[in-house]
């Protein structure tokens, strides 16, 4: 156990040191109080002297701040020994990087030398002082012993109480993610949005890996989109409790199953998914850890095992920016030659720019490699020749018919490759659609076939801010029409008033106007869903409300300024899987909610079975 040591009325004092970022406590402190000026403070916290405040709480705050100015005026100005201008100053974008760091660094170090008393049961001992002991609880645990904190980390781990209270929304699973203090926040939804994009493999449905679950999310996007089993997997025990909170109260328990595990847990799956820590540096604390991988370590790890935890057939997902590239830290040759000594060949790749507000900061130090940065998903497969038919002899073995240096018959997983690369030419998707139908046009649909079709497009709605757009993605990907566009069909003269508890969830009260809007969504000739709709007039602008009154526009189409997201009610398959096919597949009840998180409509839908690519009367 670490302590600090100070002087106070002439006698000797001591208590515990608490730091998570791991750093060493002070040498020299000084008693502090509210007749302490800023400049004073700011001098001695530079030569390295904390001051253990005994003033009132809310002036320890505005001091720090004041600290936090000066600091940062001293950064502006390239005062001396600063490292502030290193974004100017650098030869190179990997020594503005390193001069960054250390300017953070130094920063850090001396707003941390404010310091605030915590007695047990994590009572703060000053003038208004808030209560801080559920969020001590949370992240610490039961306190029994007083101790000594920055209150630059205290001011941290109430901020992550508050964090985790409201939690982060994501318009790619339509929930929030509650974070946990020293658990990464996915405050930037890009990589998520990759995952719940990206098509899934075959088999994938049956089982797939989380490596590195963190808060959950991606486990989370993978169990939305009809993956029934993932295991996930991390190290740290507050990214567990983490991702078992959120897995819970997205009511996803049975479907997700989280291991303390060193990357992989035992055995293979069809889906091997992972988003390392992105930047190859060392972290200075523990929630760092998520961002900072000294030497790459997880990335290497994963790429060399990930051929052991592949099925045959099976894909693996790497969630990596290029920003390490950018800044010189890491080049791309280096990447792919790890893919390659992994014995993976990568299928493609996805992209998506980043839209944090960094990324447009032109004063940030390191903005040019932010602005060119690109965030993929890179879908990589066992080479071939390690997918266990590599050697004649292998191949005899299984199959004796084998003789000479004839030709093999390719295996489920060749086909799978080959058609992924025919696929992967637009002009060739079209014509390979119509070829891979033929045959169905002469026998009757296997009832597998439909009800696997049926869970495929649940997911893809399931794992998406807007039912509109995931079912034009879905007429794309599935050629239902040309142009795959939905259109709205109005049935006009019907009314259904809303529920007291429609009401209560869209946060209206009896004397506030709703509208009702039945609609039929088609994709050409084919009809999609049909769709209850509540929606909240007052809450749209005038040019929605005419749309959506005037017009046979889709409720997500009309809405989309407002850059809308679902939050699902209930999801119930209304079908079993047994012949014949039923007219209604599948039902969705959700809330929408805009982008500053207000409810303006709940919808009801029912999916159809015309929304599947199945040939017609069958």
């Amino acid at each position: 156990m670490q302590e600090i040591h100070w002087i106070e009325q002439g006698e000797p004092r001591s208590a515990r040191w608490h730091s998570e970022a791991g750093n060493p406590p002070p040498k020299r402190v000084q008693v502090a109080d509210d007749t302490m000026n800023a400049d004073d403070a700011y001098r001695l916290a530079c030569e390295g002297t904390a001051l253990l405040w005994r003033g009132d709480f809310q002036n320890a705050r505005q001091l720090l701040q004041a600290l936090a100015r000066r600091a940062d005026h001293k950064k502006a100005k390239g005062g001396k020994g600063s490292k502030a201008r290193a974004g100017k100053e650098a030869a190179n974008a990997t020594e503005a990087f390193h001069l960054h760091r250390q300017a953070q660094s130094q920063r850090a170090r001396t707003l941390a030398m404010l310091l605030i008393p915590v007695e047990p049961g994590y009572r703060i001992p000053l003038r208004r002082a808030p209560d801080v002991t559920l969020a001590c609880n949370e992240a610490y645990g039961r306190g029994t012993d007083a101790f000594v904190i920055s209150l630059r980390e205290l001011q941290g781990l109430i901020g992550a109480h508050e964090w985790r209270k409201a939690g982060v929304p994501l318009a790619a699973l339509g929930e929030r993610i509650h974070p946990h203090y020293g658990v990464f926040s996915p405050v930037r939804g890009e990589y998520v949005q990759l995952v719940a994009d990206a098509p899934l493999p075959r088999g994938a449905t049956d089982l797939a890996f989380d490596i590195g679950a963190g808060t959950g999310v991606l486990s989370a996007v993978l169990a939305r989109r009809g993956v029934r089993r993932v295991v996930a997997t991390d190290m740290d025990q507050r990214a567990l409790r983490c991702a078992r909170d959120n897995i819970a109260r997205l009511l996803l328990d049975s479907q997700v199953e989280l291991l303390e595990a060193d990357l992989f847990p035992p055995g293979q799956a069809a889906l091997v998914v992972c988003n390392p820590p992105w930047v190859p540096a060392r972290p200075n604390s523990s929630v760092e850890a998520a961002i900072y991988d000294p030497d790459s370590r997880m990335l290497r790890g994963f790429l060399a095992g990930l051929k052991a935890h592949l099925s045959p057939g099976g894909e693996g997902w790497l969630i990596l920016s290029d920003l390490a590239e950018h800044l010189g830290l890491r080049t791309r040759a280096q990447l792919e030659e790890w893919i390659a000594a992994g014995g993976l060949k990568v299928l493609g790749r996805l992209d998506a720019r980043p839209v944090h507000p960094k990324a447009s900061d032109a004063s940030d130090p390191l903005h040019a490699a932010r602005a060119a940065e690109v965030t993929s998903l890179w879908r990589s497969i066992m080479l071939a020749s390690d997918a266990g038919w590599s050697s004649l002899a292998a191949r005899r073995a299984h199959n004796p018919k084998v003789t000479g240096s004839n030709p093999v018959p390719a295996t489920r997983y060749q086909k799978a490759v080959a058609m992924q690369r025919l696929f992967s030419f637009p002009t060739m998707k079209p014509i390979l659609l119509a070829v891979l139908a033929l045959p169905l046009l002469h026998q009757p649909v296997r009832a597998e076939t439909a009800h696997a079709l049926a869970h495929s497009l649940n997911a893809h709605i399931l794992a998406s801010a807007s039912a509109t757009l995931a079912l034009e993605k879905w007429c794309a990907d599935h050629a239902l029409a040309a142009p795959a566009r939905i259109q709205a069909r109005l049935q006009r003269g019907s009314d259904k008033p809303a529920s007291a508890e429609q009401r209560a969830r869209l946060g209206v009260d009896a004397g506030t106007p709703l509208k009702y809007r039945r609609v039929q969504l088609y994709c050409g000739a084919h009809l999609m869903s049909e769709a209850d709709n509540w929606y909240v007039p007052e809450r749209l602008s005038a040019e929605m409300n005419r749309l959506l009154d005037e017009t046979d526009t889709p409720f997500g189409k009309a809405v989309q300024p407002l850059a809308p997201y679902r939050r699902t009610l209930a999801a119930r398959m209304l079908w079993s899987g047994s012949q014949p096919v039923p007219d209604a597949l599948f039902e969705h009840s959700a809330v929408l909610y805009t982008a500053a998180h207000q409810p303006i409509a709940e919808v009801r839908e029912t999916y159809q079975r015309s929304a599947l690519p199945l040939p017609a009367g069958r």
